[in-house]
């Protein structure tokens, strides 16, 4: 008899070879995704996928202060759209409400999750750099709007949707109205938007 380990996205399975007629597999957890009836069957990556987002939501409603809950932050517009409702403070992984399974919407409720010291801030970076960095980008919004003609102005212009707003022409700054650091003052301060004819 031969026994060997084999794991799965986090799930192990012993394998144990009984004789050239069987194979014996226990498992030490199993999870049904697919009842092979359907004709279209989703493939590993797919399941694989799901399961690892199943224990993310699990670790969400099991260990809620190693999480920052976004959703309000997002709800004011402090944070961008796109960025996770729920983030993990060590890990960084990120989860979204609308792609949340059925049970997870009433669990949420009465959860108190991590929070962050003096702001809200993206757990990537520390608070010093953070404010750092936000004090710099408000002095650049600050430059632009004391010194247009210092930028190319690229908001008519943009080549792609990740292309930044502002350009500096000497030191190639560049600055995103999209930012989560871009002052609210900012947009009611800058000039029209140039349109090429």
């Amino acid at each position: 008899m031969v026994t060997d380990r084999l794991e799965v996205v986090g799930i192990t399975f012993v394998v144990e070879v009984m004789d050239t007629n069987g194979v014996k597999v226990i498992a030490d957890k199993l999870s049904f995704v697919h009842d092979g009836n359907s004709q279209s069957t989703p493939s590993f990556k797919a399941n694989a996928s799901k399961v690892y987002s199943q224990k993310l939501w699990d670790d969400l409603v099991l260990n809620p202060l190693d999480w920052f809950d976004n959703r309000e932050d997002k709800l004011n517009g402090l944070i961008h759209p796109k960025y996770p409702d729920f983030k993990n403070r060590k890990t960084y992984q990120g989860l979204w409400v609308n792609s949340a399974p059925s049970w997870v919407s009433e669990r949420l409720e009465g959860l108190v999750f991590a929070s962050r010291e003096k702001e809200k801030l993206p757990p990537q970076q520390s608070s010093v750099d953070l404010l750092n960095f936000c004090a710099i980008k408000k002095t650049s919004w600050k430059n632009l709007i004391d010194n247009p003609k210092d930028w190319w102005d690229n908001r008519s212009t943009k080549p792609k949707k990740t292309y930044p707003d502002f350009k500096h022409k000497e030191t190639g700054e560049a600055l995103w109205l999209s930012s989560f650091n871009t002052p609210d003052w900012v947009l009611s301060k800058l000039p029209p938007v140039e349109t090429t004819s």
